[in-house]
C-alpha cells in the first residue's frame, strides 16, 4: 500500500455483520442478545453522523471526538468482554470488529471522513456494470488510464459537475498549468471549475460543493499524476473517448454507459 494512502474502515460492513448475527437468532432470543447490543452501538454512531453531516469538516471533527468517540470506546470495551463461538455469526462480527479496529477509528482523525464507504461503492458501480466492455484495456498502463478517467468522472458527478465539460476543461487546461510550475493540480479540483459546468438545477455556489470536494479530493489528486500524459494523448485525438460525449447527453441517474472509440 503506497504510504500516502491511509486506510479507513467501513462501519457499514461491521453493522451488517451484527445485523446477520441478530437475524441468525430465533426472534424470541433477539431482544436481549449480545448481537443486538452490538448492532445498537453501530446504529448510534450512524445516527450521530446523520446529525453532523451538514456541518463543516472542522466542526464535524470536533463533534466527532465529543460525541462519537465515547460510543466507539464503549463498543470496544463491550466487545473485549463479550464471548461468542468463533464460527458463529456473532463470533465473526466480533472478530471483524477487533481485526479492523485500527482502521475503524480513523474516521475520528479528520472531519472529512465518513463512517462508511457506501459513497465510493456506489461510484464504482457504473464501471463494474460495464467491465466486460473494457477488455480492450489489455495492458497495466491502459487499465491505469481507465481508472484515472473514471475516478475523475465520478468525482465530477459527486460535485454536481457535468462530467464531459469538467473532463474537457481538465484535459485542455492541465498541460498549460503544468508548464508553469509543479503546484497545478489544486487549480483543477472540482471547487475551482466554472459554475457554468454545474449540472442543471444544481446550486451554483462553490461553497455548497466544499464538503463533497474535500471528501473526494484525496482520491482525485493522485490521478492527476497521469493527467499530463493523458491530456496530451486525448487532446491530440480530440477526445476520442466518445462515451464521455454520450454521457453528457444522458441524465446523471443513468449509470449505465459504454465505452466507444
Amino acid at each position: 500500500m503506497p504510504e500516502k494512502i491511509v486506510v479507513v474502515g467501513c462501519r457499514a460492513h461491521l453493522r451488517r455483520k451484527f445485523d446477520e448475527a441478530v437475524k441468525s437468532l430465533p426472534k424470541k432470543d433477539q431482544p436481549d442478545s449480545a448481537a443486538l447490543q452490538g448492532q445498537t452501538y453501530c446504529s448510534k454512531l450512524f445516527s450521530i453522523e446523520r446529525e453532523l453531516q451538514e456541518l463543516p469538516p472542522e466542526e464535524r471533527y470536533t463533534q466527532g471526538l465529543k460525541r462519537s468517540k465515547p460510543v466507539m470506546d464503549a463498543l470496544l470495551a463491550w466487545a473485549s468482554t463479550t464471548k461468542a463461538v468463533p464460527k458463529s455469526a456473532l463470533g465473526k462480527a466480533l472478530y471483524y470488529l477487533k481485526e479492523q479496529w485500527p482502521y475503524l477509528v480513523r474516521v475520528l482523525e479528520d472531519g472529512r471522513l465518513e463512517l462508511s464507504n457506501n459513497l465510493a461503492e456506489r461510484s464504482i458501480k457504473p464501471f463494474v456494470i460495464g467491465r466486460k466492455n473494457f477488455l480492450f484495456a489489455n495492458t497495466p498502463l491502459g487499465a491505469k488510464s481507465s481508472t484515472v478517467i473514471y475516478s475523475m468522472m465520478e468525482t465530477a458527478k459527486a460535485n454536481d459537475l457535468d462530467p464531459y465539460r469538467y473532463l474537457t476543461w481538465v484535459l485542455t487546461t492541465a498541460p498549460v498549468l503544468a508548464a508553469q510550475g509543479d503546484a497545478w493540480a489544486a487549480s483543477l479540483l472540482p471547487a475551482m471549475a466554472p459554475d457554468t459546468y454545474l449540472t442543471p438545477l444544481m446550486n451554483t455556489k462553490p461553497e455548497k460543493r466544499a464538503v463533497p470536494l474535500l471528501r473526494s479530493a484525496r482520491f482525485l489528486i493522485p490521478g492527476f499524476a497521469l493527467t499530463i500524459k493523458l491530456a496530451q494523448k486525448v487532446y491530440r485525438v480530440k477526445l476520442r473517448y466518445t462515451f464521455l460525449a454520450r454521457l453528457s447527453t444522458k441524465p446523471l441517474q443513468d449509470n449505465g454507459f459504454k465505452a466507444g472509440v
